[in-house]
């Protein structure tokens, strides 16, 4: 069955398309490809309406334009989002013809309700996919700028401080084996049996009464984790994970700055994947060059730390003025 093509006007965004079929409904946002094709996964949820599928479009495609931007990266941001319980070979293979509307101007990739075989399927329709798993860069991008916040507040040596992951996917997986050894790395999943994989690694799953004694906290599941019910009483001192949009509201970066937490803004913090897609679209795809770029995410972070500071506003306030220089 043919796809029913509306295209939105949203100020602010480049292009907007819904795409529509018997049992399919999908939103692809193009927030911005004045540096390039835009860059952003493929996400597949049970969404309660439409409303919902497009505010997550086109607030994670802005996102994506931010993290290439201060990533340093010639691409842009978009995002395709799909209203469905679950994810089948024939709602993919409905993607990847949607993502085929847009020519070459939109490149897609695996998302949460996604896998590295779903995307697949997609690139059966159109050779816009991303085909590398971007997890072990996301995961290494985290713990760069971990250590590089660890590094800019300058009280402890190292990194051996209490961290607590959250979220066990392929992400805080990586993330937890990354710090095999660390003395004092806490996790929490609600499935039972990656916590049980994690403490085979090492770490200790979290309980209630740890939790006042973590200075690090790296959210890798899913993202609002800083909501009007905490961000006054939040105690940690660094929050950095690859969770997108952990802030329910942009405005709880100032609150958190004036209650001395150091928030590493997700979209630089999680740049990792967008670096392995850039590059992988860049033929030949280079591993080690990936790998060094996704580790200068440590210095970026720096910078945008240093600038915060200098300027006596929230990190995620330098954040997104050095990525508008480039987009704007």
């Amino acid at each position: 069955m043919a796809l029913q093509i509306e295209q939105l006007q949203i100020p602010g965004y480049e292009q907007v398309v819904t795409f529509r079929a018997e049992d399919f409904c999908c939103y692809i946002a193009l927030h911005s490809t004045k540096l390039g094709p835009a860059l952003g996964g493929c996400r597949v949820k049970p969404y309660s309406s439409e409303a919902e599928v497009l505010r997550d479009a086109l607030r994670l495609s802005k996102a994506m334009s931010y993290k290439s931007s201060l990533a340093g990266l010639n691409f842009g941001g978009g995002k395709c989002c799909v209203m469905a319980d679950t994810v089948t070979p024939e709602i993919m293979r409905q993607v990847g013809e949607a993502v085929n509307f847009f020519q070459g101007r939109y490149i897609t990739a695996e998302d949460v309700g996604t896998s590295l075989a779903d995307t697949a399927i997609a690139g059966e329709v159109t050779p816009y996919v991303a085909r590398l798993d971007g997890s072990p860069m996301t995961a290494r991008g985290v713990l760069a700028a971990t250590m590089a916040a660890v590094r800019h507040l300058d009280q402890w040596d190292g990194l051996e401080v209490p961290l607590w992951v959250q979220g066990l996917g392929k992400v805080g997986m990586d993330v937890v084996r990354r710090l095999k050894g660390h003395p004092n790395l806490y996790v929490s999943d609600l499935r039972a049996d990656r916590v049980t994989e994690a403490k085979a690694l090492g770490a200790a799953e979290l309980g209630e009464t740890d939790r006042k004694f973590i200075t690090v906290y790296l959210p890798c599941a899913l993202g609002f984790v800083v909501t009007p019910g905490n961000v006054h009483t939040l105690t940690y001192s660094i929050i950095c994970g690859a969770a997108n949009n952990q802030l329910a509201d942009d405005s709880y970066a100032d609150v958190l700055r004036r209650g001395h937490v150091l928030y590493v803004p997700d979209f630089l913090a999680n740049a990792g994947g967008v670096i392995c897609s850039a590059y992988e679209a860049q033929e030949p795809y280079d591993q080690t060059a990936c790998e060094a770029a996704t580790d200068r995410l440590g210095d970026r972070v720096l910078e945008v730390l240093e600038t915060a500071k200098h300027d006596g506003v929230a990190p995620l306030v330098a954040a997104n003025r050095l990525a508008e220089a480039r987009l704007y």
